[in-house]
């Protein structure tokens, strides 16, 4: 929430929506590493294929197995920074979680009392 409220229950409402907004923008964020690491892959993969065809190498359009692996590394780097991104986010979720428990916890004993 945007203020501060005294009212547990809707606090706790509230950090559950916003957990479940970071896990599922760490799933996205897992997907979109992992569409990165398959691209990354392929490219590896067309690197050895390469390599054993020198008659299709053309250095003017960059086509080598030198310029085709370092493509690969660059998806690579660009999946990994999706993949820390997703973990970080992952431990925003798990932060919310236990904020919202701890709002629901607090919300049961005003209750009780």
């Amino acid at each position: 929430m945007s203020y501060y409220s005294n009212d547990s229950r809707r606090e706790a409402t509230s950090a559950s929506r916003k957990a479940g907004n970071f896990t599922r923008r760490a799933e996205r964020e897992a997907r979109q590493a992992e569409e990165f690491y398959q691209t990354a892959a392929k490219a590896w993969r067309e690197a050895r294929w390469l390599t054993r065809r020198p008659d299709m190498w053309d250095t003017a359009l960059r086509y080598t197995p030198a310029e085709v692996e370092t493509r690969a590394r660059c998806w690579e780097r660009i999946g990994n920074t999706y993949l820390r991104a997703s973990f970080h986010t992952t431990g925003l979720a798990a932060f919310y979680r236990d904020l919202a428990a701890r709002y629901r916890a607090n919300a049961a004993r005003y209750a009780a009392a």
